[in-house]
């Protein structure tokens, strides 16, 4: 609901941009608080650049969600992020990690329309056009929330502080998940695989081919991810692990190379959950699955 004192419908000039709380919200995935705002976001190209970037960050900050407990990153990251980005007075570096894990969004339950992987009749194509036909949230969202084009040369909005800021968070999120990355790395001995899944490519990106692996590191369960695929530029992957019977969905964060690797919720039934999906999702705040999957495969004991 937006605030009070801040201007809507009618009361807001044309000329006026949308205010920081509503293009934070739109980052989110919430909806536009009136007409006059979804109309002004279509036609202002400056703002829907805003709710792009705004939800880069976001996608950044979910994708270490389930990544489990992470290292405070010392005060010289701070200064070297100040110094590089021109900033002043910035907040001291923060002395505690939240570690307790976050709810993950309402869209991220969404019952897809799928099919199992192992159904003979299984036919990826025809769960794209399935899931476009029959997801009513995917089809609004294609019509209002996605704008047309992205970042047109001229008539961008001027940069805030608050963005500046934000990308400061982003730098410090994402030096804290090279380090839980980089710890992996250096482990000398590979636990063995619990189950593994190769992963299909759809109709739309022929070429596409995965593989995913699940192993028990320290009593904790992990997904490790591998994709030869490009994207567009602008877009992103993520990888999700679905219900074969379409009932629901669940988001283990964004695959940002060639190989990624992924904590899994410990009350997670992965026998109900048993299909590994990376879908290309585009930067619009929204946290749903975007329906275009790369590549699917179900996860079979070892």
């Amino acid at each position: 609901m937006p605030s009070a004192d801040r201007p809507t419908g009618a009361d807001r000039p044309a000329d006026r941009h949308l205010d920081p709380e509503t293009l934070a919200l739109l980052a989110l995935g919430e909806a536009p608080p009136d007409d006059d705002a979804a109309a002004h976001l279509v036609a202002c190209p400056g703002c829907r650049d805003e709710v792009a970037d705004l939800g880069a960050t976001v996608s950044v900050g979910r994708a270490t969600v389930h990544e489990g407990e992470l290292v405070a990153p010392p005060a010289r990251v701070w200064d070297r992020i100040s110094a590089e980005l021109g900033l002043q007075d910035v907040p001291a570096a923060p002395t505690d990690v939240v570690t307790a894990p976050r709810p993950l969004p309402a869209e991220a339950t969404r019952a897809p329309v799928v099919d199992p992987v192992h159904d003979s009749a299984h036919n990826p194509a025809h769960d794209s056009a399935h899931d476009t036909a029959h997801d009513p949230a995917r089809t609004a969202r294609t019509a209002s929330t996605r704008p047309p084009g992205r970042r047109p040369a001229g008539g961008a909005r001027p940069r805030r502080g608050r963005r500046t800021w934000l990308a400061a968070v982003a730098g410090v999120a994402a030096v804290a998940l090279g380090g839980v990355v980089a710890t992996r790395a250096l482990t000398p001995d590979a636990p063995p695989p619990l189950a593994s899944a190769e992963l299909a490519a759809f109709p739309d990106w022929p070429g596409a081919a995965g593989h995913a692996t699940l192993v028990d590191e320290d009593g904790r369960r992990v997904l490790s991810v591998t994709l030869d695929v490009d994207v567009p530029a602008s877009d992103y992957r993520e990888v999700w692990l679905l219900a074969a019977d379409g009932s629901g969905l669940v988001s283990l964060g964004v695959l940002d190379d060639a190989e990624g690797t992924f904590a899994v919720p410990d009350d997670l039934d992965l026998a109900v959950y048993a299909l590994v999906d990376v879908s290309d999702e585009p930067t619009d705040g929204d946290p749903g699955h975007s329906g275009d999957s790369i590549v699917r495969g179900e996860l079979l004991p070892a």
